[in-house]
């Protein structure tokens, strides 16, 4: 004789360390394929391998931490009213997020910039953001021949930093097409600070007025290693400035 044992709802059987021996545990997640559940699963790992990328995992539990994902991954996630932190990734890639309703979808993609704060490395596509908001000795150095638009270093609440951008040898295109505006300028409040650009080719060629403008008690450093290839001037100078040359 057969008895059938119909568990609760939210529950599962789910296969022990003894062979053949399962107990009753709870659901964490669904795969769904559109409208069809393909199955129940007790963990978000076993989710994920069976989700591999094309399938969309349903929580029916909050994901305590974050998920760390893996270089060419990509995750679906149906929040579905749960938490859901955004997953991180190791070494230089960027984690990607895309939202409809409560389904997200997360990709891994390679990093642009790396940016070292005193040995503490991170990465990210926009490094204009950190620019922006520098801590002093930081580097910034480019992985890859890319693309940028004006940038602003600094702001009106910082001072006494210094930055580099090391362009590791590759090329960095300024796509600033204003002539009313430099390509690469200090922030016009920004003050006792020095920005020290080396190690590859500055391509500033779409209209901006100038490659770099430098104000008063800021200092600009053009790396002996820096080719800047340019058709508008290179510095604009305003008030006692300390331009180098190494």
């Amino acid at each position: 004789q057969t008895n059938t044992l119909t568990l609760p709802e939210g529950q599962m059987w789910v296969e022990t360390e003894t062979e053949g021996v399962y107990e009753i545990g709870e659901i964490f997640a669904q795969v769904h394929n559109g409208e069809t559940k393909i199955g129940d699963y007790a963990t978000f790992d076993a989710a994920v391998e069976v989700a591999n990328g094309e399938y969309t995992i349903k929580l029916l539990k909050s994901y305590d931490g974050t998920y760390t994902m893996t270089a060419g991954q990509t995750l679906i996630v149906d929040k579905n009213g749960f938490t859901f932190n955004k997953p991180t990734v190791d070494g230089a890639y960027i984690v990607s997020e895309t939202s409809s309703g409560t389904v997200y979808t997360y990709t891994v993609g390679g990093a642009t910039w790396q940016i070292n704060k005193g040995g503490t490395i991170t990465y990210t596509n926009n490094v204009q953001s950190v620019l922006s908001n520098p801590t002093n000795g930081m580097v910034v150095t480019l992985l890859k021949d890319a693309s940028i638009g004006r940038t602003c270093i600094g702001s009106a609440l910082t001072r006494n930093f210094s930055v580099t951008i090391d362009l590791g040898g590759h090329t960095l295109t300024s796509t600033n097409s204003s002539s009313d505006w430099s390509a690469i300028y200090f922030h016009d409040r920004a003050q006792n600070c020095s920005l020290t650009v080396q190690n590859g080719t500055l391509e500033v060629k779409n209209g901006a007025a100038n490659v770099f403008h430098v104000r008063g008690s800021q200092t600009l450093n053009l790396a002996s290693t820096l080719t800047v290839d340019a058709t508008s001037d290179v510095v604009l100078i305003e008030g006692a400035v300390f331009l180098l040359y190494s």
